[in-house]
């Protein structure tokens, strides 16, 4: 089993570390200082989870002519940077070769899909606590951890394949679920991402903050209720409730100091998915004809920072 991730953040050096403990063919694509310590001293884990440990995958590279055929290719990259990911990767993909982005979003795997038509991509839905440090050392933090892997449509062969993924994952650590409705599982945690991150990146706060104000709450809310009609308008299998779910959650079990990368992007003025989680809302609402009067202010606003 060849195993490719490309992209060693918090996602992709998560599920990168696990895979290079495991297996002994894995090559993580990375550049730039990320590429130089990596290949020096090895993947630092420091994992709640799976606890702390030094990967060494096969090979780190930005060369992709380094890189044998995989059998499983991840990309783990911001939601921004998959087409040029693809393009790099593209000469990668072989007859077998099973293409699994796993980041932010819900058209992540349709636009993967574009830009490698040659390749069979699923899509995935991760839950996770996790980010990369200055040192490029991996920090996972809480309990949280959902994966689930599937393709609307699938036929048996496809399915099957699927399976023996998800046993590849289990050995690892890295147990995931097959779902049978993946489009509804994804915007589940992208409804969720519409509200919680887009409201601590644009106030830089944590959800503490929410619980304090009413202001806010009302503002969070909308949030999610306005990410949640477009998901309905497009025919998308979710609870008509799942606004009052979110909010009741956020507002009861969220940790106060809990935040989003969003925020930590804005924070840091760097690149960030403003554009993901609230552009693309409002460019699926104006084709639905749905309302989206918070998220446009929202957008607005957080644009012009």
């Amino acid at each position: 089993m060849k195993i490719c991730v490309a992209g060693i953040g918090g996602i992709g050096g998560t599920l990168g570390g696990l895979l290079a403990k495991k297996y002994p063919d894995v090559s993580f694509i990375a550049r730039g200082a990320r590429k130089e310590k990596i290949s020096k001293d090895g993947l630092v884990v420091n994992s709640k989870l799976w606890g702390n440990f030094i990967a060494k995958p096969k090979i780190v590279t930005d060369n992709i002519s380094e890189v044998q055929t995989p059998d499983l290719l991840f990309i783990c990259v911001k939601s921004y940077s998959l087409e040029a990911m693809c393009k790099q990767v593209e000469p990668l993909i072989g007859e077998n070769t099973l293409v699994i982005p796993v980041m932010n979003g819900v058209d992540s795997a349709e636009r993967a899909r574009k830009y490698l038509p040659k390749a069979t991509v699923l899509d995935a839905v991760i839950y996770i606590t996790t980010s990369s440090l200055k040192d490029y050392s991996i920090h996972q933090v809480g309990n949280t951890y959902k994966f689930a892997l599937g393709r609307n449509g699938e036929d048996e062969i496809l399915s099957a394949k699927i399976d023996e993924v998800l046993k590849v994952l289990a050995a690892a650590g890295l147990e995931a679920s097959h779902s049978k409705d993946i489009e509804a599982t994804c915007w589940k945690k992208f409804i969720m991402n519409c509200g919680f991150n887009v409201i601590t990146a644009r106030y830089l706060i944590n959800i503490g903050a929410v619980h304090e104000s009413e202001k806010l709450q009302k503002e969070m809310k909308d949030l999610f209720q306005e990410a949640l009609a477009v998901a309905l308008a497009k025919g998308i299998n979710v609870e008509k409730n799942l606004a009052e779910i979110y909010f009741k959650s956020v507002m009861e079990k969220s940790d106060p100091k809990s935040s989003s990368s969003m925020k930590l992007d804005f924070e840091n003025k760097r690149k960030n998915e403003l554009d993901l989680f609230g552009g693309y809302i409002i460019k699926e609402a104006k084709k639905l004809g749905v309302e989206v009067p918070v998220t446009q202010e929202f957008y607005d606003a957080m644009k012009e920072k």
